[in-house]
């Protein structure tokens, strides 16, 4: 594929001129769509564009009273907090997607990445809840995003279930993502029909890319070398005088050994969720 083609497509297409880290998203996504038709990929650029220019951010949560009333309609009481975004964050979203109510789960677990992922329950499903700012890596949101839009992630319904080629729906396949299709259906729509003309005009074909590996998990932490060194007691039966150490020196004392157990204990602990976290990643791809 050509790419200067595509990119200069999507500029005259909108407009506009693209940052570097939108260049870098949409070959990421490209690379992740490898084996997608023109149609299917030119919605994930569509989505994408739509939901945060091909930038991965956060939701400021920013919103007018006027806004919160047409995003929000069933949710007046939210109104109060224009202008307070984490509030209106835990208001809009506390105890519901995951979230937690009486908790910062809204404004934690608020929009993110190209996807605007929401909710700690999706968050959780990429495995990214004890980091939730990793979203905001181009190729972990590149990732995201076609992922979530193949295998129907978000709400059920996927790619597929719209058609393809000719017969693909555009303006229903809004539902993918968002139940919004009445109101934002066809504004995305538009989008499609500028990323799919940009593909065509650069010859897109399926498989015309390299797949990009799953994103790494975090390298587990080598544990330290243990040496247990000789306990001893006393004729009386007193305390030990010497302790189980890390790197093999070794502490004196009945007070310090209660301090070092506490301390191996709190170092496990770390280990183990650092180990939790990277085996929930394995399931990426």
């Amino acid at each position: 594929m050509n790419e200067a083609a595509f990119f200069a497509a999507v500029r005259t297409g909108f407009g506009v001129r693209l940052t570097q880290v939108q260049v870098r998203v949409a070959q990421a996504i490209m690379a992740r769509a490898a084996n997608l038709s023109v149609e299917h990929l030119a919605y994930i650029f569509a989505t994408a564009w739509g939901e945060a220019k091909l930038t991965p951010k956060r939701e400021n949560m920013k919103y007018s009273a006027k806004r919160i009333r047409e995003v929000w309609p069933g949710r007046p009481e939210a109104v109060a907090f224009a202008g307070k975004p984490e509030a209106l964050a835990n208001s809009v979203y506390g105890g519901r997607l995951g979230n937690r109510r009486g908790t910062d789960d809204g404004w934690r677990f608020r929009g993110g990445g190209v996807d605007q992922l929401t909710g700690r329950d999706h968050y959780e499903l990429v495995g990214i809840a004890d980091a939730p700012e990793k979203i905001l890596e181009p190729e972990f949101a590149a990732w995201s995003i076609v992922h979530g839009m193949t295998t129907g992630r978000y709400t059920g319904k996927r790619l597929a279930d719209y058609g393809d080629g000719p017969k693909f729906n555009a303006r229903s396949a809004r539902a993918i993502v968002n139940g919004d299709v009445k109101l934002n259906g066809q504004t995305y729509a538009n989008h499609w029909r500028v990323f799919r003309d940009a593909l065509r005009a650069a010859g897109w074909q399926p498989g015309a890319a390299v797949p990009l590996q799953k994103p790494k998990a975090a390298a587990k932490p080598k544990a330290a070398p243990v040496r247990k060194s000789a306990i001893t007691t006393d004729k009386g039966g007193g305390a030990a005088s010497a302790v189980t150490t890390v790197g093999g020196g070794i502490v004196g004392g009945t007070l310090i050994l209660g301090l070092w157990d506490s301390i191996v204990a709190t170092v496990q602990a770390a280990a183990a969720k650092v180990m939790a976290i990277a085996d929930a990643i394995t399931f990426w791809n």
